[in-house]
Order: C-alpha cells, then structure tokens, then sequence
C-alpha cells in the first residue's frame, strides 16, 4: 500500500496505533479518524494526520473519506459493561456508524474496506474450534450491534466495494491501559503480577480463550488490505469474513503458571464466583484466512507475554 492513501477508523486506540506505525512505516499516507474517547495522541504516529470526531458524525466521516483509497473500520464501543450501560451509543457506533461508513466508501471508489468485527458475535461455542461458519448467538449488547454490522457489510459484496471482515479474537500487546475497561485480562494480570498484586480469576482457572498478539492483529490486516489492493474483486478475501486468531487453546490457570515462571515467583491468586454469560471454552479456527492468501499468526504466548513485561 505504499503511497495510498489509507484511511484508519479508531487509529489512536490500541490496536489502531500499531496499525497506524506498521501501514507508516510501509510508505502509506494515513489518515487517522478518532474521537479520543478512549484513544489518546500519545502513541499516535506523527507522520499519519488526525482528524478528531465521531465516526457518527456523516460530515466527519466525509472529511475522512475524501481521497482514500483503503479504508479499516477499527472505530468502536469495545467496552462490553458501556454497551449494555448505553446501548443507544452501542448502536450508534458498532452497528449504524460501521454500515453508513461502508455504503459510503463505495461511493466514494474506495479499492478496499476491511471492517473489524469481533469473535464476540458467536457468542457461547457449540463448535470447538469455532470457524468462520460457527452459528451466530451473540451475548450481550456489543456483540449483536457487531454481528449485525458484520452481517450487513458483507451483504455489499456484490455492490462493487472490495471487502472483507475480520474477527479477532482475545487481543493483548503492548500498549493497553491495565486500568481501562477494555483491557484484556493478559495486560491486566501482567501488570499486577508486576506490582506484586494477587490476581483474581472469576471461577477456577479452566476456563480457555485464543489470545492472539496485536502485532499478528495488524499482520493480518494489512495482508487482506492489500490482497483487495491488488486484486479487487477478484481477491479471495473479498466478500468473506475471516477469524484473526492464533488457533490455541490456553486456560487462565496455564497464563498464571507461565507468568510466574517468566517472574521467577509465585504468584498469589483470588477465585471469585464464575461471572454470568462468560464462555468456558473459547479458540479459533484460522484456517480460511491462511487457505486464502497463506496467514497465520506468528507470535507464541510466551513470546508476547515476555515482551509485556519487558
């Protein structure tokens, strides 16, 4: 994507900043969208411009399109607790904002539209590993605005926009603030088995997720952006949804004991009661997405785990 200019919804967030230096240092012109509502410009890349508003907002959203030529939606409420507190906004932004911002970009002639959703919108497993065909049971507020707006932008497939979606799963990386709601549980347990704080695991510990580093989030990206760069259309990626996933299966207990060891101590543990509607089980299925264009994650846990504490 060297010397395109690229659009990034949401590029002052966490997962935004890394794609942001990673398309920066690949010789794009960015242009980052982000109200700051959980963004900051610290770690925005000073070589990418920022226009500061909503994504809600059609003539912001305008002023962001003008002359883009790739377009990743990362802009949302990933706050789960928010979106059930205001399901109003939810709506707003994971689901009319993301379908507008779409219909948009095609007319505007944009070559490619990758619209970041979430493995939320499965919802309890009923498949382990869960692929892309795995039935759609969202819980909560967050994840039915993302499946619907998953849904709906890939019913545009046929309307002449390049596009794809993605669904990453559990992400954490440098980066993330440990005291923020949206902060995945690895930044959060890393940052008070630093501190010499106990950790508390809601249940017994068994309970699996598929933790994926933000660096194989943004690889991923940007490898479907320019599969729909070059190919348009005709790009395997267009037109389908793609889990962003490492493919393993790790228990919170199995994160405390590689903590520890990466320490060098025992680390001292608070079990509460199980929390309602949290899966047992979780992992993907990253199958399609390396059938298509050859991606696969590269990062193992311990790997993105030392560099946390680094």
């Amino acid at each position: 994507m060297t010397g395109r200019r690229v659009l990034v919804t949401g590029g002052a967030g966490f997962v935004g900043t890394h794609l942001v230096d990673a398309l920066v240092a690949g010789g794009a012109d960015v242009v980052v969208l982000d109200d700051l509502s959980n963004g900051t410009t610290d770690h925005l890349n000073s070589r990418a411009a920022l226009i500061e508003g909503s994504v809600t907002d059609a003539e912001t959203r305008a002023e962001a399109l003008d002359g883009a030529e790739v377009v990743l939606h990362l802009a949302a409420i990933a706050s789960v607790p928010l979106c059930e507190e205001n399901p109003e906004l939810s709506a707003a932004v994971n689901r009319a904002a993301a379908i507008e911002l779409a219909r948009e970009a095609r007319q505007a002639g944009v070559s490619a539209f990758i619209f970041v959703s979430s493995a939320a919108i499965y919802g309890e497993p009923t498949i382990i590993p869960i692929d892309e065909n795995h039935p759609q049971v969202p819980i909560g507020t967050y994840g039915s605005h993302k499946a619907e707006a998953d849904a709906a932008i890939l019913a545009m497939a046929e309307s002449g926009l390049p596009l794809s979606v993605i669904r990453p799963f559990n992400i954490y990386g440098a980066g993330q603030d440990p005291t923020s709601s949206y902060s995945g549980v690895l930044t959060i347990f890393t940052n008070r088995a630093q501190a010499g704080q106990p950790l508390t695991v809601y249940g017994d510990g068994e309970q699996t997720r598929d933790y994926i580093h933000v660096s194989d989030i943004v690889s991923s990206l940007c490898a479907v952006a320019s599969s729909l760069v070059e190919k348009g259309e005709a790009s395997p990626c267009h037109g389908r949804p793609f889990n962003s996933c490492s493919g393993h299966s790790t228990s919170l207990n199995q994160i405390i004991s590689t903590l520890g060891n990466a320490l060098g101590k025992s680390l001292e543990v608070v079990n509460e009661p199980p929390r309602q509607g949290d899966p047992r089980e979780s992992v993907g299925d990253g199958q399609a997405l390396h059938s298509a264009i050859g991606w696969t994650s590269s990062v193992s846990l311990e790997d993105g785990l030392r560099q946390l504490l680094d």
